[in-house]
């Protein structure tokens, strides 16, 4: 049996080492591609629910105590534009020279996302069981612009934290 002596230094780095969490890390690029085919999930999944006949909830009586009509349209538009300018901010704020831009890239991504929302606004004109609304390219707008709003704050959340 040897008995190996650390120096002061050695010991030093394997107590950093031991003090460290062991977090599993993906390739910046690889993570980039598999959150860039989430997002395009995302996008098929937003263009079935806002071309479906029979959207979710058009089933739902309005009698007394239940939600006006207008609410779960609204929240549902928001939550899909705003779910997707996260999800295609964050591959592009992964592996791309956009990384030391992040409001360029924030730009980039709510055009996007609201170009993909007019667009589908427009398509649903063609639609016979479905309309096309400013109201809803607004709310359209308004869930890209806050999904990319908040992964800016994360983004300088974890600047401040050192990260």
């Amino acid at each position: 049996m040897q008995l190996q002596l650390l120096s002061p230094k050695t010991d030093s780095r394997l107590m950093e080492r031991k003090a460290q969490p062991n977090v599993f890390r993906l390739d910046p690029r690889l993570t980039a591609v598999a959150l860039g085919l989430l997002s395009l999930g995302w996008a098929i999944l937003t263009f079935y629910l806002l071309t479906d006949p029979e959207p979710p909830g058009s089933g739902l009586s309005s009698g007394e105590g239940s939600l006006p009509q207008w609410v779960l349209p609204t929240v549902g538009h928001f939550g899909l534009f705003g779910g997707l300018s996260v999800l295609l901010f964050t591959p592009l704020m992964a592996s791309t020279p956009l990384t030391r831009r992040p409001v360029l890239a924030a730009i980039g991504v709510a055009l996007v996302a609201t170009i993909y929302g007019g667009g589908l606004e427009l398509y649903q004109s063609t639609l016979p069981t479905r309309y096309a609304s400013w109201e809803d390219g607004m709310v359209n707008f308004a869930g890209a612009i806050s999904g990319v709003v908040l992964v800016l704050l994360a983004l300088r959340i974890n600047r401040a934290r050192g990260h």
